[in-house]
């Protein structure tokens, strides 16, 4: 009877899987509050700074695997970018409680912070466009599981070359600089508009988490780039140093780095890494 205690033992652990249980839009539109919450944030002197954060989902979440903090950026792309989320919802809100009692402070923040949450999550589940992003993310993770989402025809991914996603890619950058050596100096275009970029919401937020992490490691900060590359570089800041200031002239100068960004053979590296890594839940098919 042994063999088929070991059977049964493994159905059951099977059947309470995430992955074995009836996955509907509904059931997936449910998963959104998990992901988005206020935080109170202590600023001093009996002030708190309240915040829209991403959420850290349980180990034992179905999802947990692919709505981590390694995936954050991904997540808070289309967040930020895809939604119809606005203030005052999303407004970071401020308070000065040097008037009560320690006791008292924590109640209030409490109860604002159930309030604000209960507003957000509700929000989050009306919002149409976030939910038919959140919804082919997520079907795309399930299908590479094995289980598909019922009553919902996930759009066929998206089929991009290399150097169509370096172009995306580079367009996040503001501007890069050559430094002391063969450094390089990067720095990311803020608040950058969705409809500059391609308006390709999934393959948007996969570029922009991996311009994100290259800019902020030590081993691209203060990698060796190739000699070609830095030499080009310097060539086109100084073809481009007598031009005046002009909104006209930063925008040649951006779009001159941009088109050499393109080109960079770390970035090419590092997007292939992370396509790798995220390949069975990405928005689209890299050609090879």
């Amino acid at each position: 009877m042994k063999p088929l205690t070991i059977v049964l033992g493994f159905l059951f652990l099977l059947q309470q899987s995430g992955f074995s249980q009836r996955w509907t839009v509904q059931r997936v539109s449910q998963q959104l509050p998990f992901l988005t919450k206020f935080q109170v944030i202590p600023t001093g002197d009996s002030r708190y700074y309240l915040t829209v954060v991403l959420d850290t989902l349980p180990p034992n979440h179905v999802l947990a695997e692919i709505y981590t903090p390694q995936n954050a950026i991904y997540w808070s792309y289309v967040l930020s970018r895809y939604s119809t989320l606005a203030p005052p919802i999303t407004a970071p809100r401020e308070f000065h409680l040097s008037t009560l009692t320690p006791v008292q402070q924590s109640t209030f923040l409490k109860d604002t912070l159930n309030t604000l949450n209960t507003v957000l999550h509700q929000a989050l589940q009306k919002d149409s466009v976030l939910n038919r992003h959140f919804l082919t993310m997520t079907t795309y993770y399930l299908q590479a599981k094995g289980t598909d989402v019922e009553g919902y025809t996930v759009p066929p991914k998206i089929t991009v070359t290399m150097p169509e996603l370096m172009q995306t890619t580079a367009r996040f950058f503001e501007w890069i600089k050559a430094s002391d050596g063969q450094h390089i100096q990067w720095q990311i275009k803020p608040g950058n508009d969705r409809s500059e970029v391609s308006n390709r919401p999934l393959l948007e937020a996969f570029c922009s988490q991996v311009v994100w992490k290259l800019t902020v490691s030590l081993a691209w900060t203060t990698a060796p780039h190739d000699t070609a590359f830095v030499n080009e570089l310097r060539s086109l800041e100084n073809r481009l140093a007598p031009l005046p200031d002009s909104p006209e002239n930063r925008l040649i100068i951006r779009q001159s780095m941009q088109d050499l960004i393109a080109r960079n053979a770390l970035l090419e590296k590092e997007l292939r890494k992370e396509y790798e890594r995220l390949t069975p839940w990405l928005g689209f098919v890299l050609a090879h």
